[in-house]
């Protein structure tokens, strides 16, 4: 019996031999978006995304300054995952630089599809995600306010749009 089983695991070392590249292959592989998609280009704020089709969007108002009023600070669009409004990614550019507020908040390690770099952060509160992108030298980025459940059923596409932000 103890032949048969060392016969088994012996056969069983060059099929995980064989199949391990193919594996590693594949995670490094850059995800790119189907056709299915409308580009956003916010030209004020100098950056563009992806986003699908059938999603809903809203673009933020934005307004020129004058002797009374400051001009907007920020512009973007939100995008509504699966038409839902209470599932929102805004992406946007900003005129100052984007912070995360707390000096002890660390984030992940981002890079978007262009290879710029960024800083991806994702707080749990409740049932629910706030994920925040900073891109580049920090006047672009995004906000998301997801449930646990819209982002687990969403995850790779909501990250192939963030990877799909590029700053002009």
């Amino acid at each position: 019996m103890k032949i048969t089983i060392l016969s088994i695991i012996l056969s069983l070392i060059p099929m995980t031999l064989f199949f391990t590249p193919c594996i590693q292959e594949k995670q490094d592989e850059k995800i790119v978006l189907d056709n299915n998609l409308n580009t956003y280009k916010n030209e004020n704020f100098g950056f563009s995304v992806e986003y699908p089709k059938n999603w809903n969007t809203k673009e933020e108002e934005t307004w020129e300054g004058n002797e009374e009023y400051e001009g907007s600070p920020d512009g973007g669009i939100n995008i509504y995952v699966g038409n839902d409004e209470s599932e929102k990614i805004y992406i946007f550019g900003q005129c100052g630089h984007i912070s995360l507020g707390n000096s002890e908040t660390k984030g992940n390690k981002f890079v978007a599809n262009n290879g710029v770099e960024g800083t991806l952060v994702i707080e749990e509160i409740n049932d629910r995600y706030e994920i925040y992108l900073i891109l580049g030298e920090g006047f672009h980025g995004a906000i998301l306010d997801l449930s646990k459940q819209c982002f687990d059923e969403n995850k790779e596409l909501i990250i192939n749009i963030l990877k799909s932000i590029n700053i002009l």
